[in-house]
Protein backbone atom coordinates (compact mmCIF):
# COMPACT_ATOMS: atom_id res chain seq x y z
CA UNK A 1 0.00 0.00 0.00
CA UNK A 2 1.23 3.17 -0.69
CA UNK A 3 -1.27 5.26 2.03
CA UNK A 4 -2.13 8.21 3.21
CA UNK A 5 0.38 11.17 3.28
CA UNK A 6 3.19 9.02 1.82
CA UNK A 7 4.26 12.26 0.10
CA UNK A 8 2.48 14.99 2.09
CA UNK A 9 4.90 17.90 0.69
CA UNK A 10 5.28 17.03 -2.72
CA UNK A 11 3.62 19.97 -5.14
CA UNK A 12 5.58 18.74 -8.33
CA UNK A 13 6.90 15.98 -9.60
CA UNK A 14 9.07 15.75 -13.29
CA UNK A 15 6.77 12.50 -13.49
CA UNK A 16 5.18 9.10 -11.53
CA UNK A 17 5.86 5.67 -12.08
CA UNK A 18 4.24 3.10 -9.87
CA UNK A 19 5.40 0.41 -11.82
CA UNK A 20 5.87 -3.61 -11.28
CA UNK A 21 4.83 -3.83 -8.18
CA UNK A 22 3.99 -7.47 -7.64
CA UNK A 23 2.70 -6.75 -3.67
CA UNK A 24 0.98 -3.28 -4.06
CA UNK A 25 -2.76 -3.43 -3.40
CA UNK A 26 -3.59 -0.04 -3.27
CA UNK A 27 -2.70 3.63 -3.71
CA UNK A 28 -4.70 5.95 -0.77
CA UNK A 29 -4.24 9.70 -0.07
CA UNK A 30 -0.03 9.23 -0.58
CA UNK A 31 -0.15 12.48 -2.64
CA UNK A 32 -1.79 15.19 -1.17
CA UNK A 33 -0.44 18.24 -2.66
CA UNK A 34 0.94 17.31 -5.52
CA UNK A 35 -0.58 19.80 -8.03
CA UNK A 36 1.50 19.36 -10.88
CA UNK A 37 3.71 16.32 -12.95
CA UNK A 38 6.02 18.05 -15.79
CA UNK A 39 5.96 15.13 -17.78
CA UNK A 40 4.15 11.32 -17.73
CA UNK A 41 2.04 9.55 -14.68
CA UNK A 42 2.27 5.95 -15.58
CA UNK A 43 1.16 3.40 -13.26
CA UNK A 44 1.42 0.02 -15.02
CA UNK A 45 2.26 -3.52 -14.56
CA UNK A 46 0.92 -3.97 -11.01
CA UNK A 47 -1.30 -7.30 -10.94
CA UNK A 48 -2.27 -7.17 -7.62
CA UNK A 49 -3.86 -3.36 -7.53
CA UNK A 50 -6.88 -3.02 -6.74
CA UNK A 51 -7.48 0.48 -6.18
CA UNK A 52 -6.11 4.33 -7.25
CA UNK A 53 -7.24 7.14 -4.68
CA UNK A 54 -4.88 9.55 -4.24
CA UNK A 55 -4.29 12.38 -6.92
CA UNK A 56 -7.12 14.74 -5.86
CA UNK A 57 -5.00 17.59 -6.52
CA UNK A 58 -3.57 17.10 -9.73
CA UNK A 59 -4.37 19.98 -12.18
CA UNK A 60 -1.47 19.42 -14.91
CA UNK A 61 -0.33 16.58 -16.64
CA UNK A 62 2.52 17.72 -18.98
CA UNK A 63 2.56 14.78 -21.53
CA UNK A 64 0.37 11.92 -20.80
CA UNK A 65 -1.07 9.95 -17.80
CA UNK A 66 -0.95 6.09 -18.72
CA UNK A 67 -2.49 3.57 -16.19
CA UNK A 68 -2.75 0.02 -17.90
CA UNK A 69 -1.82 -3.75 -17.18
CA UNK A 70 -2.99 -4.08 -13.47
CA UNK A 71 -5.42 -6.62 -14.37
CA UNK A 72 -7.27 -6.44 -10.77
CA UNK A 73 -8.03 -2.62 -10.83
CA UNK A 74 -11.58 -2.01 -10.33
CA UNK A 75 -11.87 1.67 -9.11
CA UNK A 76 -10.01 4.71 -10.03
CA UNK A 77 -10.46 7.88 -7.99
CA UNK A 78 -8.66 11.11 -7.05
Amino acid sequence: MIGPGAFPSLISAGSVEVKENSELRTIEGAFPALTSIGDNIEIERNPRLVSIDGFDAVTTVGQRARVWANPQLKTFGG
